[in-house]
């Protein structure tokens, strides 16, 4: 045998060896293609319950009592014994000033009074005894009308002294201030030894124990709000605190600056930690709806106008192992959810991961559910959608090919020489 013949015998050996590797691959490579491709996806069931529309504004606290203390006669200030954070209970001596001429003004007063109480005696005597002898006919009737108009005169007199006694007394007293409330003092003005002036600011005082939160409403929530209503309050300073609140005051006109009606919520403030000038948010509810399909809101999906058609709102659900694309209406939003009106009925395996890589018809994976749906989707193990089997992995493309053995094919082609050389005539 020549040598391109035994050549040709390798090559063929080869070519043979080779083409039943690539026919043993095939088989794993079209079970890969036979595989369907699933996207995986996130749900949750779309669940009813009551939707309350609420409406959150900030504000700042202010006291709701302030009572600002000023004299009311002229004087100099002998005590003063508050100052600035001090507490003041009801009553308290405020301030003192110099009582001297309102004390010689009272004596004064009452010396005069008790003149006029001698002479109205004296009148009112002579006039029962000018009667008495007017009975007799011993006087006559000139005289009976003078002694009338002498006690009538007296009684006059005394009335007016008992005022400037009184007038006396107001103002003596009027030199002793006393809190109006129970407070803490804000501001003082003044201090001891000052000639203070009718009208004159000594103190301002604040009851903080309870405090109005004033927040801005705009005209469109306004009409939802009533006195009495109740508000959560949440205080920046003190760590975000919540507290309750009563709304106390609906204004009936609006701030003209900012075309806002400033509504007042009371909170209590017992502990005294809220103080004046604090900022918080008041969130109130506007409208409950009850029995309400309510969905997260990035569930939704917005398409786009297609050909002059308007765009609409669509979710999808899993239905069968399948996304399944479904139009809705949508309403009012709070928070992180939103209000269905049409299209949803409750119950629906919402997609809420991955809605945004499907279309209608694909094949879907749930890899996991919310936790809030968990419960429920146990319990619905009887329709659940069986996962199929994970298909065979595919042969490594990587692996090498299987070849001959150079050895083997060089003994297999002598062979085949020797057979063709001792067939040869």
């Amino acid at each position: 045998m020549t040598t391109a013949h035994r050549t040709s015998l390798v090559v063929a050996s080869l070519l043979v060896l080779t083409g039943s590797g690539c026919r043993g691959e095939a088989k794993p490579a079209d079970k890969a293609a036979a595989t369907v491709n699933r996207v995986p996806v996130e749900t949750t069931l779309v669940r009813r319950s009551t939707f309350e529309q609420r409406l959150r504004a900030p504000g700042s606290f202010q006291p709701i009592r302030v009572a600002r203390i000023a004299v009311e006669m002229p004087g100099r200030l002998l005590e003063l014994p508050f100052r600035e954070g001090d507490r003041v209970e009801m009553d308290a001596l405020l301030a003192r000033l110099d009582s001297r001429i309102a004390r010689a003004q009272l004596g004064q007063a009452n010396a005069a009074l008790a003149q006029v109480r001698v002479q109205q005696d004296l009148a009112r005597t002579t006039l029962a005894r000018v009667k008495k002898l007017a009975a007799s006919k011993l006087v006559d009737q000139a005289q009976q009308d003078q002694a009338a108009a002498a006690e009538r005169q007296a009684r006059s007199a005394a009335q007016m002294a008992e005022a400037s006694r009184d007038l006396a007394a107001a103002s003596l007293a009027k030199l002793k201030i006393l809190s109006p409330i129970a407070g803490q003092v804000l501001s003082r003005h003044v201090e001891v030894g000052e000639v203070v002036s009718p009208g004159a600011p000594l103190l301002v005082l604040a009851d903080l124990s309870s405090m109005k939160l004033v927040v801005d409403v705009p005209e469109r929530a306004v009409d939802a709000i009533r006195v009495g209503q109740t508000a959560t309050v949440r205080i920046n300073a003190l760590t975000n605190a919540v507290r309750k609140g009563t709304v106390t005051h609906v204004p009936a006109t609006a701030n003209t600056d900012t075309r806002t009606y400033p509504v007042e919520i009371t909170v209590d403030n017992s502990d005294g930690r809220i103080r004046g000038g604090m900022m918080a948010r008041a969130e109130l509810v506007l409208e409950s709806l009850a029995d309400q399909v309510v969905v997260p809101l990035d569930a939704l999906v917005d398409e786009p106008p297609v050909r002059g058609a308007a765009g609409i709102t669509v979710v999808y659900l899993v239905d069968g192992g399948a996304a399944r694309r479904v139009p809705v209406v949508s309403g009012e939003m709070e928070g992180e959810e939103v209000r269905i009106e049409a299209g949803l009925s409750g119950g629906e395996k919402l997609i809420i991961v991955g809605q945004r890589r499907v279309v209608d018809g694909d094949a879907v994976e749930i890899i996991s559910r919310a936790p809030a749906a968990e419960a429920a989707a146990q319990r619905e193990d009887a329709t659940a959608v069986e996962r199929p089997a994970a298909p065979a992995a595919p042969a490594d493309p990587a692996a090498p090919a299987e070849t001959a053995d150079p050895a083997e094919t060089a003994e297999t082609a002598e062979t085949a020489d020797a057979a063709e050389g001792g067939a040869t005539p």
